[in-house]
C-alpha cells in the first residue's frame, strides 16, 4: 500500500545496508493522511461545539448554529445551502424567515428569537441539513489544516489542535501558533504540549470554559497516539543513536517524499552526518521502524 509522507525537513540515515528515516515531529504522525487529520479535528470541534441541531441565538451579538457552530454570516450561508435543497424548507422556517434566509447577504448582527431558533434547529436536523453540515465541516476544517501546514506545521497532533483553536477564530489560531513557534524555535518544531501551553496562556483564553475545551482537545489527541511521545527527528534537537532491536515491521510500506528533500544520514540520529538527499516525489520503501526512525 502506498502512503504519502508529508513531513517538512524529513531526515533519513544509512546504517550498514539499511535506510532509517526520521520524520520531523513524528514518523507516524506525518504518515497520517490529511483526511484522517481533518476527521480527528472535526470530531474534537463537534464535541466542544454541540450537535447538528445546536442553536445559540445570541453568541456575542450574532447567532451560531449547527455542529461547528457556524457564526453570523457563516450561519446564514449554511442555512442557504440547506434551504436550497429540501422542498419543505419554507414550511419549516416559516415564510418570513425563509424569505430572509434566501435573500440576505449578511447576518453579521442577526440574533434569533426563541421561535426562530426552534425552526432553524428543525431545518438543521433534516436529512439535507445533516448531510450538508458534514460536507461543510469537512471542507472548512480541511481549510484550517491547510492554513497550519502553510505556516510550516507538519505534526498531525499539532495540526488537529491548531484546527480546534482556528474554529474560534483565525487570528487567535495565528497568534497561538506564532507564540508556540517562538518558544519552539520554528513552526515545524512545535509540539502538542507546546501549542497547548501557548493556547492556555493566550490573551483570548478568557475563561475556564475555553481552558476546559483546550484540555479536552489535548487529551483526545494524546489518546490517538499523536502527542509528544511520538515527536522526534530533525526539529533542532540532538538525540542519541537508538538501538534497532526495537524496530517493528508495522511501519512497513511504500512512501512518497512530499517534503522539499529527504536527508540521508550516516546513522539513526540528527547528530549523524548527512550523506545525501532524496528529492521530492521519490518513492522509498520502509521495511521496519520504531516510531521515530524507519528502515
Amino acid at each position: 500500500m502506498r502512503k504519502t509522507v508529508t513531513a517538512v525537513g524529513i531526515s533519513c540515515v544509512l546504517l550498514f545496508v539499511m535506510l532509517f528515516a526520521s520524520f520531523t515531529n513524528a514518523f507516524h504522525a506525518n504518515a497520517i493522511s490529511n483526511s484522517e487529520i481533518t476527521s480527528a479535528a472535526v470530531t474534537i470541534i463537534v464535541r466542544n461545539e454541540g450537535n447538528y441541531g445546536s442553536v445559540n441565538a445570541n453568541d456575542n451579538g450574532a447567532c451560531s448554529i449547527g455542529a461547528l457552530q457556524w457564526h453570523a454570516t457563516r450561519a446564514l450561508n449554511l442555512l442557504q445551502k440547506i434551504a436550497a435543497n429540501p422542498t419543505n424548507a419554507s414550511n419549516i422556517l416559516g415564510s418570513s424567515l425563509y424569505n430572509e434566509v434566501v435573500s440576505s447577504s449578511s447576518w453579521s448582527y442577526r440574533t434569533l428569537s426563541s421561535g426562530e431558533s426552534s425552526a432553524v434547529s428543525a431545518l438543521l436536523t433534516t436529512a439535507e441539513g445533516t448531510s450538508i453540515q458534514d460536507s461543510l465541516a469537512s471542507s472548512d476544517v480541511s481549510g484550517y489544516i491547510a492554513s497550519g501546514q502553510q505556516l510550516g506545521i507538519s505534526n498531525a497532533g499539532v495540526l488537529v489542535f491548531y484546527a480546534e483553536v482556528y474554529n474560534r477564530g483565525c487570528a487567535i489560531a495565528a497568534r497561538v501558533a506564532r507564540n508556540a513557534a517562538n518558544s519552539a524555535g520554528s513552526y515545524s518544531a512545535i509540539t502538542l504540549s507546546g501549542i497547548y501551553q501557548a493556547a492556555v496562556a493566550d490573551s483570548g483564553n478568557s475563561s475556564g470554559y475555553f481552558t476546559a475545551r483546550l484540555t479536552n482537545a489535548y487529551n483526545y489527541i494524546n489518546s490517538l497516539g499523536w502527542g509528544d511521545a511520538s515527536a522526534s527527528g530533525d526539529a533542532g534537537s540532538t538525540q542519541e543513536t537508538p538501538s534497532t532491536s526495537d524496530f517493528s515491521e508495522s511501519y512497513a510500506g511504500t512512501y512518497t517524499v512530499t517534503a522539499s528533500s529527504l536527508n540521508m544520514r550516516s546513522g539513526p540520529a540528527t547528530s549523524c552526518s548527512k550523506v545525501t538527499t532524496i528529492p521530492n516525489g521519490t518513492t522509498v520503501t520502509v521495511t521496519s521502524g520504531n516510531g521515530a526512525w524507519a528502515a
